[in-house]
């Protein structure tokens, strides 16, 4: 089976979608369909494609992940890496270095799949950057994975991206996140960049999505900023001795 043919074969089952969803809603469409499992192990998807591997990758749904395992499906990098498996990415990578920074369904880069402390380390170690890391983690919100990439030199206040890791935490209501960038020092006061996120602070976005809990820490953990220092006033004309300015009589002129 071609990849071709494999698409469309999948795209009338609806699995893409299902993979996006619950393990029901797939094993629904497994059994009615059984061929999409040749069909998934004959994909070759480029970059930013979506698969149903990909989907339940890029969503960390676990549970599809080993389902399709065990129907025999083939894992892909982007499987592997959801699922913790360490010696599956670390030898893809020896032989991938660059793939790293490859990228899933809706290009999603692969440090986004990441489920565990030891799988961000691992890419960590082939060369992922720890700054882009923390605001692709950031979307998780998982403490324990954004605290890898912190120790390993991640900024936590980039100043060259418009959405920073404490923005997209605000945005997603990940309070335990939005604690840590503080603690490390984010700024709560910059404003985002980008579509809906302009001129936004983390107290804005945080708002916008209705995160109640990051929202009332962010209020007593960011009081409203000093206004800015008032500009000194200009100097007073010089008063004459019959008004305004030297010289000016402002009644009726004397003879």
């Amino acid at each position: 089976m071609t990849h071709e043919e494999a698409v469309a074969l999948l795209a009338p089952t609806g699995l893409v979608a299902a993979s996006r969803m619950d393990l029901p809603t797939v094993k629904a469409v497994v059994e009615a369909h059984p061929q999409v499992i040749e069909a998934m192990n004959a994909l070759s998807p480029k970059p930013g494609d979506e698969t149903p591997q990909r989907a339940a990758a890029r969503g960390r749904k676990l549970d599809i992940l080993q389902y399709f395992i065990d129907q025999g499906v083939q894992p892909d990098l982007f499987m592997a890496c959801a699922m913790g498996d360490t010696t599956m990415v670390n030898a893809y990578l020896t032989a991938h270095p660059k793939e790293v920074d490859a990228k899933g369904a809706h290009g999603i880069q692969l440090m986004v799949h990441c489920n565990t402390p030891e799988m961000v380390e691992l890419l960590l170690k082939h060369g992922a950057d720890p700054t882009l890391a923390l605001q692709q983690l950031a979307w998780s919100g998982k403490v324990e994975l954004l605290e890898v990439a912190i120790r390993h030199g991640g900024k936590v206040d980039p100043s060259d991206t418009g959405r920073r890791p404490l923005h997209i935490a605000s945005a997603m209501g990940h309070l335990a996140a939005v604690e840590l960038f503080l603690k490390h020092g984010a700024d709560p006061y910059v404003r985002s960049k980008g579509a809906d996120w302009e001129r936004k602070n983390c107290l804005a976005l945080a708002i916008m999505g209705n995160h109640s809990a990051v929202i009332e820490y962010l209020r007593k953990a960011s009081p409203p900023p000093l206004p800015p220092s008032p500009s000194p006033s200009p100097p007073p004309r010089p008063r004459g001795p019959f008004g305004r300015g030297a010289g000016t009589y402002r009644g009726r002129s004397r003879r």
